[in-house]
């Protein structure tokens, strides 16, 4: 289980970057929702004129192997489609197959997994995974899952310069409190790391 979840799945699918341009950087954050509408996910990223040009796509909540997104492995179906380099963490093995309509969906689950991941036109350099502590207990409701948020973080060699990405997916149903306390022990990582320009981007769940 340990090997697992702290397992960092990199995969260099890109073609040529060069067609985007070069003299800024653009990137999407979106929390795609397990990647169950997977193929009007891709056309989003594909086609929606505003989020299609990015560089860099920081995306939370993707499936591996889970009956309720048919199974796929949600990271690599999305990098093949559009050409990226992707780093992808699972943060959970779910022992179920989801929360609400999804506890029933047909099917048995392949792999169980669940995590964040980034997508680039650019080479990523230095993958890192960073996992926080729960603000919740995973193993209290229907849902249950074995481990925490995991952040991966990985450098961009863009054409201006190298930017550390990280895609970040605090707690839901947590507190302020807490969820500062998820962000405060990333940041304490980033720290320790060499200077880079650095951005984070994701899912606060800052509805509390």
């Amino acid at each position: 289980i340990t090997e697992v979840l702290q397992s960092v799945v990199v995969e260099n699918l890109a073609r040529d970057p060069t067609a985007h341009d070069e003299q800024k950087i653009r990137v999407t954050a979106w929390n795609i929702e397990r990647g169950i509408k997977l193929n009007g996910i891709i056309d989003v990223l594909q086609n929606h004129p505003q989020i299609s040009p990015s560089d860099v796509f920081l995306l939370t909540e993707l499936d591996h192997g889970m009956a309720r997104s048919g199974n796929h492995s949600v990271a690599r179906s999305i990098a093949e489609a559009l050409n990226l380099n992707y780093v992808f963490t699972p943060s959970y093995i779910n022992l179920s197959k989801g929360s609400g309509k999804e506890y029933d969906v047909n099917g048995s689950n392949t792999h169980s997994l669940h995590g964040n991941g980034i997508f680039s036109r650019h080479p990523l350099r230095e993958p890192l995974s960073v996992d926080l502590p729960n603000s919740i207990d995973k193993m209290a409701g229907r849902e249950k899952r074995i481990g925490s948020q995991r952040i991966p973080i990985a450098t961009v060699e863009h054409p201006l310069g190298n930017l550390r990405v990280a895609a970040v997916h605090l707690d839901a149903h947590s507190s302020q409190a807490k969820r500062r306390n998820q962000l405060g022990c990333l940041l304490d990582y980033l720290e320790e790391l060499p200077d880079c320009p650095t951005l984070l981007g994701g899912d606060w769940n800052t509805s509390t």
